[in-house]
């Protein structure tokens, strides 16, 4: 006689709403747009240094990173429900993995 163990593994990834998708981006296009006109116009009236410029764009690709980094971690996060807990996988950024015992859970 052979005992068979079955093992639950369910997998979801959420649906991200097209509002928080959009808020995310606009953020990103919005701070590029800003910098971008301010550097343009700091180099015109001369007002800006070259070690101000460089500054500015580092600036800038760092602001733009995080908000690109942002948007790309909530479309990795996922859910998996195990027979004996619930396991969030998800970048650092927005709090990463967490592991949660299902008799822990009072609902839903």
């Amino acid at each position: 006689m052979f005992l068979l163990l079955v093992v639950m593994s369910i997998v979801n990834k959420p649906e991200i709403s097209i509002w928080l998708k959009g808020l995310y981006w606009g953020t990103a296009v919005f701070v590029a747009v800003v910098v971008g006109i301010t550097f343009y116009f700091s180099v015109q009236a001369s007002a800006i240094s070259a070690a101000g410029a460089v500054g500015l764009v580092v600036v800038l690709g760092f602001v733009e990173g995080v908000m690109v980094w942002l948007a790309v971690s909530i479309h990795r996060t996922t859910y998996i429900l195990t027979d004996d807990e619930l396991v969030l996988k998800a970048p650092r950024l927005i709090g990463g993995n967490k592991r949660i015992p299902l008799e822990t859970i009072e609902s839903i």
